[in-house]
């Protein structure tokens, strides 16, 4: 899940319902039992205007992205071993930080959910192209722009979802 400022808010509703499908022994999102990992990256300008931290933070793994000041990370939120001071820059510049993990969690047939502005929508399709390019070459070569389109076109039918507002 990607996101930027008051784009949280439906996300904290999906992790939240989440949850209580788990606490009931059912996780909607997969065919075995144990549940799978849900990541959070949330772009805000500062941690002061980082939303809900400690509260989605027992939901799902938080990562923050300040695209002003890092200053220090509030509890919870840093994901991936969290602590210190936080990542500075775009939310997508996040993603792509983390390009080796979500490549992996792809290939175990994870979901992306966008919501954020057009500037977010656009910064996490231009990253999230760039990280396939990049797996796809290590596995078997280089892609053609016609291909990596195809693949695009591909993933927007049920593994890619985008709220733009």
């Amino acid at each position: 899940m990607i996101c930027a400022g008051a784009g949280v808010a439906p996300f904290a509703g999906f992790v939240a319902h989440r949850a209580a499908q788990q606490a009931r022994g059912r996780d909607p999102l997969a065919a075995d039992p144990e549940p799978a990992p849900a990541i959070l990256f949330v772009g805000c300008r500062s941690p002061r205007h980082a939303p809900r931290g400690a509260e989605l933070s027992r939901l799902a793994d938080v990562r923050y992205a300040y695209s002003r000041d890092g200053g220090e990370e509030r509890e919870g939120g840093g994901g991936g071993g969290g602590g210190g001071k936080g990542f500075v820059g775009y939310v997508q510049d996040r993603v792509w930080a983390d390009r080796e993990e979500l490549a992996r969690l792809w290939g175990d047939g994870a979901r992306v959910y966008v919501c954020g502005s057009r500037a977010v929508s656009r910064g996490v399709k231009e990253v999230v192209r760039r990280i396939y390019r990049e797996a796809a070459e290590r596995r078997c070569g280089a892609k053609t722009e016609a291909e990596v389109d195809e693949w695009w076109v591909d993933i927007l039918r049920d593994r890619y979802a985008v709220d733009v507002f």
